[in-house]
């Protein structure tokens, strides 16, 4: 019979160990099965939000609001944002939020995902949207717009003027990494925008 060397042997054994190693490393990092990601997000959220007696400002939006570094952007705030979240999923989550929180302002950058699920092109979009801002214990300081749907864009644009928030647009394209998510520099546009909308808000109030 013929002979493996030791060193080939040696070889074997390093590789299966690093395998197990491997294996175990997965399986104990690896989210729960068939928990998906947006659900995940939403319950550490809502327990933050929960564990929170108060904060000065919370922001509801999606992938775009959670890339983006909001400590101290109006007071302290609570990023309460969910990628792939759509307009309904986020007013579900802000009834969490708001079961227990308390907070004096609220920004919404939420509308994207819909837009990707061609949902947003019509009068079930400005209802679920409206719906959403119904659902909030008092109107939102500042309003963005949605990068992915000019019809959706505009009719965020009226609310905001509407109900007499800021209206932060959607980052330019040359900003973004894909047209739609925000690079560095639209990062850093974004948190400047509604910095200044923070700013130019007064105390808010419930809305009619």
């Amino acid at each position: 019979m013929q002979r493996i060397s030791q060193p080939v042997t040696i070889a074997v054994l390093a590789f299966a160990l690093a395998l197990q190693i491997n294996t175990a490393w997965t399986n104990h990092i690896t989210p729960e099965p068939g928990k998906p990601y947006k659900q995940v997000r939403s319950d550490m959220v809502a327990s933050a939000a929960a564990s929170a007696a108060s904060v000065d400002t919370v922001v509801l939006g999606d992938s775009i609001a959670e890339s983006i570094w909001l400590d101290g952007m109006c007071g302290a705030t609570l990023n309460a944002s969910v990628a792939g979240a759509t307009t309904q999923q986020i007013s579900d989550l802000g009834e969490r939020v708001f079961a227990k929180l308390r907070t004096r302002k609220i920004l919404v950058a939420i509308g994207t995902n819909d837009a990707y699920q061609g949902i947003a092109d019509d009068a079930g979009f400005e209802a679920r949207y409206d719906a959403m801002l119904a659902r909030l214990p008092t109107r939102p300081f500042a309003l963005v717009g949605i990068a992915n749907s000019d019809i959706a864009n505009a009719y965020v644009k009226a609310k905001a003027a509407d109900i007499g928030a800021v209206f932060i647009p959607p980052v330019a394209p040359e900003h973004t990494t894909d047209g739609i998510h925000p690079d560095k520099k639209g990062r850093e546009i974004w948190r400047a925008h509604a910095v200044s909308a923070c700013a130019q808000s007064g105390e808010t109030s419930p809305l009619a």
